[in-house]
């Protein structure tokens, strides 16, 4: 259930509150695999199957949550909007579906909450052919979910995602975007981000620290030196598009670099899921005329490709290349 109220306090003051309920229900029904030799496999049965037998179990969690968005708007002038907000949220719990035994799907994770807050200034000028946007921001996530090792029903221990500590990220974001001619337009985006832990205690490593033969929260270790994962320090783009009456239709011609800096996958940093710095750049021309299009495209022109992996286990450590030079023609019709 959501509801937002804007009121116009004056001519150039705005004011906006909003609310959110809302209620998150999981069900989780799993089974063990069962293990036969190929000319087996179809006469298998699950609960006579040496691998299978037993493994199969139920469970569920409800989790509930309000949340809350208070902002305003201000104009400075009739060119210029300044805005600030506070706003929480929540990202649910739940299981984590990888694990080999049935019983250590019981272990579940708590939710995330965040708490954000963002101040901004958009203005035109240029006589009304050049915008700017900036905005700075900054955020904290509590009861972060993260992968790291605990204790699992039986006593054994068992790597999931859990509720391990908090995070903060701030930065600034601006937007650019210039009508150079008629014909002509340019933007631009740049993005600053800072990320690090507040807290970060985990056993990442699944080790036995304190020799007591188990793996429970006494062996947790402070990782807030860490870098969080999926938070590049640096991004940017560039972009031209070029558009001109050209044999009866639309001549369109667009460029586009993007750039990205390094970042992690995982939350342990293995180096192996260190992502480095990319830039692609895509070309595309097109031309329509009468509802029909034809387009000629270049995407990842200088053919720069990278892999993103993951470890998922002491055994296993997964990897996508991403696409490399991709060059193609593409065709549309309206009817």
């Amino acid at each position: 259930i959501y509801g937002q109220l804007d009121y116009q306090v004056s001519e150039r003051l705005e004011l906006t509150l909003g609310l959110r309920y809302t209620k998150d229900e999981k069900d989780f029904n799993a089974r063990g695999f069962c293990i036969e030799a190929d000319s087996l496999r179809d006469q298998v049965n699950w609960d006579t199957c040496v691998h299978g037998k037993g493994q199969k179990g139920a469970w569920d969690i409800s989790e509930s949550k309000t949340t809350w968005k208070v902002g305003m708007g201000y104009n400075l002038n009739e060119n210029t909007l300044a805005y600030a907000s506070i706003s929480t949220g929540f990202h649910s719990g739940g299981f984590y579906g990888k694990n080999q035994r049935l019983i250590d799907y019981a272990v579940t994770y708590r939710p995330e909450e965040i708490t954000s807050g963002e101040f901004g200034i958009k203005t035109d000028f240029n006589d009304g052919r050049s915008r700017l946007n900036v905005a700075i921001f900054h955020s904290t996530v509590e009861d972060l979910q993260a992968m790291t090792t605990v204790e699992s029903t039986d006593g054994t221990a068992v790597s999931i995602a859990y509720n391990v500590g908090e995070v903060e990220y701030q930065g600034v974001e601006l937007e650019y975007t210039s009508l150079v001619s008629e014909e002509f337009q340019v933007s631009a985006t740049m993005g600053y981000l800072d990320a690090s832990y507040n807290n970060f205690d985990a056993n990442l490593a699944g080790a036995d620290r304190n020799g007591d033969g188990r793996k429970t929260e006494l062996d947790y270790v402070d990782n807030s030196y860490l870098e969080p994962k999926q938070a590049p320090e640096l991004t940017f783009g560039l972009t031209g598009t070029y558009t001109a009456d050209y044999a009866g239709g639309v001549l369109t011609t667009n460029a586009s670099y993007s750039w990205t800096d390094d970042f992690y996958t995982q939350e342990d940093n293995d180096p192996v899921s260190l992502v480095k710095a990319y830039g692609k750049l895509h070309l595309n021309v097109a031309f329509e005329k009468e509802g029909y299009k034809i387009a000629v495209f270049a995407n990842n022109l200088t053919d720069e490709t990278n892999w993103v992996s993951r470890t998922t286990s002491t055994l296993i450590t997964y990897g996508q290349q991403t696409q490399g030079r991709a060059i193609g023609v593409e065709i549309q019709t309206e009817f």
